[in-house]
């Protein structure tokens, strides 16, 4: 696995966890355990991808990053608000980018 593309995906569920923060001190807990999911599970997918030395888990983390990107556009699109959302869908862009980029490589 490249080993930048594998610190860049575990940044970003960092962020994404560190997120979930910031809502969860603004008052809300959907976005604290959402966020926790998401986070999490980026993690255990990356981490599963480079003990297996496999594609498949990157695969998976694409369709958490899709789903989670699909979500913000909606709430984006209905609230109007900037924030949270569109800091959210930069990041979430970020990694999608990042995700498909693992996943076109030949050896992970």
């Amino acid at each position: 696995m490249n080993r930048s593309a594998f610190f860049i995906t575990i940044l970003y569920a960092f962020t994404v966890i560190m997120l979930g923060i910031m809502g969860y001190k603004a008052g809300s807990v959907v976005s604290l355990i959402s966020s926790l999911i998401i986070g999490i599970s980026i993690l255990l997918l990356i981490f599963l991808a480079a003990v297996l030395k496999r594609n498949w888990p990157i695969f998976f983390v694409l369709v958490v990053v899709v789903a989670s990107l699909s979500f913000f556009i909606y709430r984006f699109a209905s609230t109007k608000n900037f924030m949270p959302a569109a800091m959210v869908i930069f990041s979430v862009l970020v990694a999608f980018l990042i995700t498909v980029w693992l996943a076109s490589r030949k050896k992970i």
